[in-house]
């Protein structure tokens, strides 16, 4: 049975960091682009929507996936998680590490022989600004 919950960011943001919320490990890794998530940033910052997410709650058992943590983030042991995202993952990757961690985002570049490594900075008084529109 499906069912609609509103998750804040913060509490989505807290659960992977502590690693109650995971993803399968049949999932690829973070490949967006640094412009991607920008963009997602622009996005929220505008009041746009960016989407569902769809996370599969594991109950007692997992199934038959075999969870791990999301990108960018370092666990002190192995947790069992409570929820698996199977859908949103690029954009909770990217949320997370811009909104939560500590930690830049790394990007591995086209020819895979250079990783760069960003920050993502927001200037909340223009975030905040209605009239304010960014590019």
């Amino acid at each position: 049975m499906f069912e609609s919950k509103n998750i804040s960011l913060v509490q989505i943001c807290e659960q992977i960091h502590t690693g109650k919320m995971q993803i399968p490990n049949l999932q690829r890794s973070f490949r967006w682009k640094s412009e991607l998530v920008s963009s997602l940033i622009g996005t929220i910052c505008s009041g746009l929507p960016i989407g569902c997410i769809l996370i599969r709650e594991c109950g007692n058992s997992n199934g038959h996936f075999s969870p791990r943590p999301i990108d960018g983030v370092i666990l002190d042991k192995p947790a069992d998680p409570e929820y698996l995202i199977l859908d949103g993952q690029q954009r909770m990757t990217s949320l997370y590490s811009v909104i939560y961690s500590q930690n830049p985002i790394k990007f591995i570049t086209k020819t895979k022989r250079k990783i760069e490594y960003y920050w993502y900075y927001i200037d909340i008084n223009k975030a905040l600004d209605p009239y304010y529109y960014l590019e």
